[in-house]
């Protein structure tokens, strides 16, 4: 938020029609002691912004910093994470960077393969492995 506060101070960034404040790992910013940065942030945007904060963990006292930034807040909270499903597979295949593509072709190619995740660290990385299957013959 520091940056982004500078930014506005000094006239570079306007945010008066920013109708959307999103604040991920709101708890972290709100505990680290950015409270202030992020009060000037949200007085920056328009007055009727919708807020959304999210956050793994929300302590009473990081709640109650909150609600100064929120309008009719609404706390949505998801049961802790389960166990993977008695019916899924998990696997880890470590290869190296030239090796990934043919290994993958391979473990897709297998009949039993027929719902897969595929995950990538970047949208270009995605985008690659995404032309490379094509290429590959696969949908």
């Amino acid at each position: 938020p520091g940056r982004l506060t500078d930014l506005v101070r000094e006239g570079d960034l306007i945010l008066s029609d920013t109708k959307w404040l999103v604040l991920d790992e709101g708890d972290r910013m709100l505990d680290m002691g950015f409270i202030n940065d992020v009060k000037r942030i949200a007085k920056a945007t328009a007055p009727d912004r919708q807020t959304a904060l999210f956050s793994a963990t929300m302590p009473d006292e990081i709640a109650e910093l909150a609600k100064g930034l929120l309008k009719n807040p609404v706390r949505v909270e998801v049961s802790p994470q389960s166990t993977t499903a008695a019916e899924i597979v998990q696997s880890v295949v470590l290869a190296r960077t030239r090796q990934k593509r043919q290994v993958l072709s391979k473990m897709l190619a297998d009949e039993a393969m027929r719902t897969v995740i595929v995950f990538s660290r970047t949208k270009h990385g995605a985008d690659r492995v995404t032309k490379d299957l094509v290429r590959d013959g696969f949908e």
